[in-house]
């Protein structure tokens, strides 16, 4: 079983899989605290003791656009913590730090110790770092270590757009509503300003298509383009004002991203700032709905 150990002192990342511990180097993997919760809107106080912490995560890899991260999970050691572990000498600083004298090749450590974690304790939802930092797991690989490499991605948008509440969305519409939602996050930290436009606009029309048929009792309503869904709550008795006029924000905003548009009106290219300001009018009308956590 492949172990890694904290040092008390040092910080510094020690591994183990054969009863001698070794340090990780030449670079420490960034590890963080963790805690695997059972819904992304169960509130998560982490443990940043490390003589209370029951897991880490080892990060191994992280990709800031696409916000995935790789890495490995450990649990506490069922001994004490921190311990008294015999270790190889630390390869730049010997035995500075260490307990004892030099024994041979090994020295003494105070070190809070983490066995790996097996496949079956993962839940679909994890805390890393912090209680709102809030990933949910992709993907789960076995290694020639015998650890298991764990893909995740971030459930929220980094302020971005609100955390959607899955739940509280009509059953009606709700799969297709989760995915145009998460390619309209995925858009904004990689394709240009138009494109995040594009995306605003297919989110709009099926979030407010669902809200609107939900309303109705009328399913046939999630077939209508954007325009004409607005069309028909416009002519409501008690139209609501607001989410009228973020969505036909988003919607003039796509129209102004069309070359003809821009050639017949005059228009200039759109902006990053307008791009933002489709992305802040798709988060107000999940406000409204109530479909936000």
């Amino acid at each position: 079983m492949k172990s890694i150990g904290i040092d008390q002192s040092t910080h510094d990342i020690y591994e183990s899989s054969t009863g001698v511990w070794y340090s990780v180097w030449p670079a420490n993997p960034v590890v963080s605290v963790a805690a695997f919760i059972a819904s992304d809107r169960d509130s998560c106080a982490l443990e940043h003791d490390l003589s209370r912490a029951q897991s880490v995560f080892r990060e191994d890899s992280f990709d800031p656009v696409t916000r995935i991260r790789r890495g490995r999970f450990y649990k506490s050691c069922g001994n004490s913590r921190p311990s008294n572990e015999r270790a190889l000498l630390h390869p730049v600083y010997g035995t500075r730090g260490s307990l004892s004298p030099e024994y041979g090749s090994e020295v003494e450590r105070r070190l809070f110790t983490f066995n790996q974690l097996e496949c079956d304790s993962f839940q679909q939802t994890v805390a890393i770092g912090s209680g709102d930092s809030l990933w949910r797991i992709l993907g789960v690989e076995r290694i020639i270590t015998g650890e298991y490499l764990v893909t995740l991605k971030a459930r929220h948008a980094l302020g971005v757009l609100p955390q959607l509440n899955s739940e509280a969305i009509p059953k009606m519409g709700r799969k297709k509503a989760i995915e145009t939602f998460d390619k309209l996050v995925d858009s904004a930290y990689r394709e240009t300003p138009g494109s995040i436009i594009d995306r605003a606009r297919d989110a709009t029309q099926w979030l407010l298509s669902t809200w609107f048929a939900n309303n109705r009792g009328d399913n046939s309503l999630l077939h209508e383009d954007l325009g004409h869904i607005i069309k028909k709550i416009d002519h409501e008795h008690d139209k609501p004002e607001v989410i009228l006029s973020a969505a036909k924000v988003v919607a003039r905003l796509h129209a102004r991203g069309k070359p003809n548009e821009q050639e017949r009106y005059n228009t200039r290219p759109l902006m990053e700032a307008d791009a933002e300001f489709a992305l802040a009018a798709v988060g107000l009308l999940l406000r409204e709905f109530g479909w936000t956590s």
